[in-house]
């Protein structure tokens, strides 16, 4: 990253339905963009300055506008070039006015604008259908494009009891060690595999660090899983094992075979694996580090190797200054190995 002083953040945002960014430099005071890989929402979040009391008249927004932010990167490389972030889109769950003195706050969040996706409580039952077909009639249900990067899993019966949407599909992801995120419109769910598997976006020096924290432990990480369920046809427990070693999570749940269970057993493993080593830092904005990504790291001796993002936050302030703080996992082999 080059040390120009002249570098500054711009961050816009759009109505939809309108015609025009709103830029946000003359009422600013600070800006959060929350970006997850999987497990809840991204979110924005907005303090702003309501001196002229634009936020009580023209301006004042209502529950349910979706707005478009985006932020752009003035000067921000040693070639000068501008990059811009597209946040997404957001639907607006909170809002508030203050004073004295006059300001504004803004909170929104990426999940559909039918709020029935998070919310209303479904019964159903799927009977020989794909992850991938469940993905898409429930993604047509709220208008949004399902990008299905994974590879096939059938399913032979499965129940939603009771259970929103969102939860019930990320459910079956976890399940199966995917994830499941909402972004512009998208219903997105991915193999934590094939994203693990791509090339890093960026190395990132321990020198690059504003600070830093690491931890690794080795609670919750195990050598294989011993995965107990019911067999629907005679109604008896059978339990499954996969992998190997001396450290064993067991794990019970539904399952329709015992291939069926062996794929649960592994993913039960693997999503415990995850958490075994996590990198913490904070760093001057980047384009290219977004959740999901993955990067290399280097400067931190043993630490250095290859990690998955899982959560990027990117901070402006009202001065146009911006750090992101990143969390990541050190990527490690997975279950079963290749």
């Amino acid at each position: 990253m080059s040390s120009n002083t002249g570098r500054k953040a711009i961050v816009t945002l759009k109505k939809q339905g309108s015609k025009k960014d709103l830029n946000l430099s003359d009422y600013l005071e600070s800006f959060t963009f929350t970006d997850v890989a999987a497990g809840s929402s991204d979110s924005i979040s907005l303090g702003l300055e309501n001196i002229n009391k634009k936020f009580l008249d023209s301006w004042l927004p209502k529950k349910g506008n979706v707005f478009i932010p985006k932020i752009k990167l003035c000067d921000w490389e040693k070639d000068g070039k501008n990059q811009v972030i597209s946040c997404g889109k957001f639907t607006l769950d909170d809002f508030s006015v203050s004073g004295r003195p006059l300001s504004a706050t803004l909170n929104a969040v990426s999940a559909p604008a039918n709020s029935a996706f998070t919310t209303k409580q479904r019964t159903k039952t799927w009977k020989s259908i794909t992850v991938q077909q469940i993905a898409r009639v429930i993604a047509a249900r709220y208008k949004l494009k399902l990008v299905y990067e994974a590879s096939k899993i059938s399913i032979s019966s499965l129940e939603q009891n009771s259970t929103a949407d969102s939860s019930f599909l990320n459910g079956i992801c976890e399940d199966y060690a995917l994830a499941m995120k909402i972004f512009a419109d998208k219903l997105v769910i991915y193999s934590k595999a094939k994203y693990e598997s791509k090339k890093a976006v960026r190395v990132i020096k321990e020198s690059d660090m504003l600070s830093w924290s690491y931890n690794s432990t080795l609670t919750g990480t195990y050598t294989g899983c011993k995965y107990s369920y019911t067999n629907p046809s005679d109604n008896k427990t059978v339990t499954v094992n996969v992998g190997k070693g001396s450290r064993w999570l067991t794990a019970n749940g539904e399952a329709s075979s015992e291939a069926d269970a062996q794929k649960r057993a592994y993913a039960a493993v693997n999503n415990s694996n995850e958490g075994m080593t996590e990198l913490s830092f904070t760093i001057l904005a980047d384009y290219k580090i977004i959740a999901t990504a993955n990067i290399k790291v280097t400067g931190l001796g043993k630490l250095n190797g290859k990690y998955f993002i899982e959560q990027v936050s990117f901070s402006v302030g009202g001065n146009g200054g911006s750090v992101m703080s990143v969390k990541a996992h050190k990527i490690q082999q997975r279950l079963p190995k290749s």
